[in-house]
């Protein structure tokens, strides 16, 4: 399906979809649904083979037919997996494509660098954090980032191990693509079609070095903020280095950015379990004395990040 996006933008290839659509094998089928018409096929084999197991006398054959249906169906399962690991693939690939990393000099132009490492610094070690094949896409989305003096329209991505804060930039309008049978499904996602890009806001988040709080129906009263959640970025150093004050449309979606949240800390915190109880002996005296810190009261996973690990597993390993 992505290969037929990218096809998707050259006009003569449109052209010559919609002739072939117009011939009556097709049954007014359009590609997508004669390309999964496949995997639809092999969905019936399970339901074929029981009818025939059913009409069959003989006991040796219906065992045989009974081992043949469980291993159509573990095959089905598998290749269930095998579409929704490709289908992120592809997400996260584009992702990748769309990314800009700004340099050290964007970030903050008035660091100086000798002038010898100047090349070396035109570009970030972390372009390619995206090229995990491993790396899960949880949630993404439009969200607007507060800040004192004016409001950002940022996009967000969630993965299984980083969050990642950008700001999404449209392309010329004459570059833009737009396809009716997206529309539906991707509601919630700037089209990849139409190639703009997401400027990465600050610096990723590792997920054991985020704390979420979301923002009771008190404090949004006093604060006059709706929908709103707060992010914060903790070092290994437990300084705090970011804070990140994000505002949803409307109440369902901030449930599903902080349940989504929640959820990818949870499965990040029982991966890498293991990793910091070896750990837990040699940190327990200094877990006793944070504990007793106020802001503990305020955000009760101050103490479980307090008690991990201080180096990150998270980030991928990257080198100049």
């Amino acid at each position: 399906m992505s290969y037929l996006e990218q096809l998707r933008r050259h006009e003569e290839f449109c052209e010559f979809e919609k002739w072939c659509e117009q011939d009556q094998r097709c049954n007014r089928l359009q590609i997508p649904d004669l390309l999964v018409a496949p995997i639809q096929h092999c969905t019936k084999l399970p339901l074929m083979l029981s009818n025939i197991r059913m009409y069959t006398e003989d006991e040796e054959e219906k065992q045989q037919i009974t081992e043949s249906i469980e291993k159509v169906e573990n095959s089905l399962y598998e290749l269930e997996d095998k579409m929704k690991w490709l289908k992120n693939y592809e997400r996260v690939r584009e992702i990748h494509q769309q990314l800009i990393w700004p340099t050290i000099n964007e970030i903050d132009p008035r660091v100086f660098i000798p002038d010898f490492m100047k090349h070396m610094l035109q570009k970030q070690p972390c372009e390619k954090l995206l090229t995990c094949p491993k790396r899960q896409l949880i949630f993404e989305g439009q969200l607007s980032l507060l800040e004192t003096t004016k409001t950002i329209d940022a996009y967000v991505f969630l993965f299984d191990d980083i969050l990642i804060i950008t700001k999404y930039k449209k392309p010329p309008r004459k570059h833009q693509r737009q396809t009716i049978s997206e529309v539906g499904q991707r509601q919630n996602m700037v089209s990849t079609l139409d190639r703009g890009t997401f400027t990465v806001y600050r610096q990723p988040i590792a997920l054991d070095r985020l704390i979420m709080h979301d923002l009771t129906s008190s404090e949004a009263i006093s604060c006059g903020l709706k929908n709103t959640f707060i992010l914060l970025h903790i070092s290994r150093f437990q300084q705090v280095i970011g804070v990140y004050t994000l505002q949803t449309n409307n109440d369902s979606t901030k449930n599903q950015w902080v349940s989504s949240l929640k959820e990818a800390k949870e499965k990040y915190a029982e991966k890498h379990g293991q990793y910091q109880d070896n750990q837990s002996d040699r940190t327990s005296t200094e877990a006793t004395s944070l504990r007793s810190e106020p802001s503990s009261e305020k955000f009760p996973e101050w103490n479980s990040l307090k008690c991990s690990h201080p180096k990150s597993k998270s980030m991928d390993v990257v080198h100049f």
